[in-house]
């Protein structure tokens, strides 16, 4: 049994930290040359005195996109694994020596790469100075051809970015079905019973039949039907100004 605790859940989505994970996956099995397993833990919002463990005697780097920030961050033991995994040997109970640490840093920067989806396009890659501004934190933890783990810390859930749609000029030119449903007058129950196929029915009024049309069943306007230059014409009304002075065919 544990002891029971309360976290702040992240609104960043578990969908996308396994977006971000899948990207490392590939990144690093790519420079391992072997297939490497991956999984990632959910997004939380860390307490202020958690921030300080993540960071402390971590390596990392910063990430600024074109609407977020991010940073990836590891320990020296995961570095360590990593670059032991990279360089196939292993690398233990010492400091890295300059081209260990050489390795470790392009493959930092490599992982950082793949917050494209924290951070948005045109990320800028700096050496990670500190928590400040961060909020979210989930962990990436690999196994298989490499052994470790780095934290992706997120500044906030990315915005929505907007993108090019269709215009109103774009569709202008495009044909719609136009349906108008007329208004023939009266008629008794007997008659209603008694319609079929092929009946004329007449048309009750003097001055020309009313009649309302719609596209797609959407209503578009009131009207007055009749016939205009030998064919059936709608002469569209406006409500607020009255009729207007020419019938749309």
């Amino acid at each position: 049994m544990r002891d029971t605790r309360f976290e702040d859940h992240a609104t960043l989505p578990v969908s996308t930290a396994c977006v971000v994970a899948n990207g490392m996956r590939e990144t690093l099995a790519s420079l391992l040359t072997a297939p490497v397993r991956v999984w990632c833990t959910e997004p939380v919002v860390p307490a202020p005195r958690a921030w300080s463990s993540i960071a402390n005697g971590a390596h990392g780097y910063r990430v600024r996109g074109s609407h977020s920030e991010a940073a990836i961050v590891a320990s020296a033991e995961d570095i360590a694994s990593l670059v032991g995994a990279v360089l196939g040997e292993p690398v233990t109970g010492r400091g890295l020596s300059v081209l260990e640490q050489s390795v470790a840093d392009r493959l930092l920067r490599a992982l950082a790469s793949t917050l494209a989806p924290l951070v948005g396009s045109n990320g800028q890659c700096a050496t990670l100075d500190g928590a400040q501004g961060l909020s979210t934190y989930f962990d990436v933890v690999f196994d298989g051809g490499a052994r470790g783990r780095v934290g992706v810390a997120a500044a906030a859930e990315p915005e929505p970015v907007a993108r090019p749609g269709v215009s109103l000029d774009d569709i202008l030119d495009a044909d719609c079905e136009l349906c108008v449903r007329l208004d023939l007058g009266p008629l008794s129950a007997a008659q209603i019973l008694s319609l079929e196929p092929g009946m004329w029915l007449p048309i009750s009024t003097s001055k020309g039949f009313s009649g309302v049309a719609s596209v797609a069943g959407t209503r578009l306007c009131d009207g007055e039907c009749g016939v205009m230059n030998g064919r059936y014409a709608l002469a569209v009304i406006d409500p607020t100004r009255g009729r207007s002075n020419s019938p749309s065919l």
